[in-house]
């Protein structure tokens, strides 16, 4: 068995790891010999190992996923929870317009390496089930009434926040009527969040999901187009999943 010690351009960050094998020692002399430096050297090692890490370190520590719509609640449901248990706050995914978020694999050591916490702004696509799965992580799914998710949607479109990501907003869009940016909120953005629902619904079906129903005291009635618009959207699902907790359960 050999032993490598890796170094990073920072000292604090020094680290031993025994290599199992004679290839991983080739490997880690490949990255070298072509120019890697030791950080460099040091990711692709934990990219190499990253089964090895996700099962030795999954029960180390207390880690927390909380997926949710773009927006506050899933945010500071994930502040509250981590300043109450002391977990550091750690992303798990990056967002790019017109791509579904997934989980990063390279993100998921250093989520690992601590108590940590993790707030998604995801379905609950394959690879997300997944990698959740493998860390043995029974997420925390915020649930809000979708009349409170378009109102948010028609005032952040635009603004470089989560919905852009997987909305592509016009230009001008922030110079539209009110009614006008929630109508194109109800007809963009529906499909997706109700997507988000019925995928965390059956994602249950793997995962331990723990529900949190969010209820909005200031929540306003929209327009009846608006909700018939929504409905449509939701209508060929009705027969598999439960639409009531985004309040567009009617006919």
């Amino acid at each position: 068995m050999t032993t490598t010690r890796v170094r990073t351009t920072d000292a604090a960050a020094t680290f031993e790891r025994e290599l199992i094998d004679a290839d991983d020692v080739a490997r880690v002399q490949t990255w070298r010999d072509q120019g890697a430096d030791e950080a460099t050297v040091a990711w692709c090692w934990a990219e190499r190992r990253l089964d090895e890490i996700i099962a030795t370190q999954r029960d180390r520590w207390p880690h927390v996923v909380i997926a949710g719509a773009p927006g506050e609640a899933a945010t500071r449901l994930g502040r509250e929870i981590a300043e109450r248990d002391g977990l550091a706050r750690r992303p798990l995914a990056h967002g790019a317009l017109g791509r579904e978020r997934n989980i990063d694999r390279d993100l998921v050591p250093s989520y690992l390496a601590e108590p940590s916490l993790a707030v998604l702004h995801a379905k609950a696509t394959t690879a997300n089930v997944e990698i959740l799965e493998r860390m043995a992580i029974a997420p925390i799914v915020v649930v809000e009434p979708l009349t409170t998710l378009l109102v948010r949607a028609r005032d952040a479109l635009g603004r470089g926040g989560p919905f852009d990501a997987f909305v592509h907003v016009p230009p001008g869009f922030g110079e539209r009527r009110e009614a006008a940016r929630l109508r194109f909120a109800a007809h963009a953005c529906t499909p997706w969040l109700v997507s988000f629902l019925f995928s965390w619904q059956e994602a249950a079906d793997r995962l331990h999901v723990r529900w949190r129903h969010v209820v909005d005291d200031a929540a306003v009635e929209l327009p009846a187009d608006i909700m018939e618009i929504a409905r449509a959207v939701a209508a060929p699902y009705r027969d598999d999943f439960d639409l009531a907790p985004l309040g567009i359960g009617g006919p």
